[in-house]
């Protein structure tokens, strides 16, 4: 099992201007506490989807979605 970072709720795929994913979503339960639970977050561009709805970021953070938007 991946060791996940943090959780979105709420969660949908965006794209940066050159094309790449990105995950937008409420944050809860951040490991390193950059965010509040609840705040609404865009993260950096998704590299990975180690697990399904587990996905792995440029910035070497694991986003666990617990829901869709």
């Amino acid at each position: 099992m991946t060791n996940v970072t943090a959780r979105l709720r709420d969660a949908r795929f965006s794209q940066t201007y050159q094309g790449d994913r990105i995950l937008i979503g409420k944050v809860y339960d951040d490991q390193y506490q950059r965010w509040l639970d609840g705040e609404e977050v865009a993260t950096s561009i998704v590299v990975d989807e180690v697990e399904p709805n587990v996905f792995k970021t440029r910035a070497n953070t694991v986003f666990q979605v617990e829901n869709w938007a």
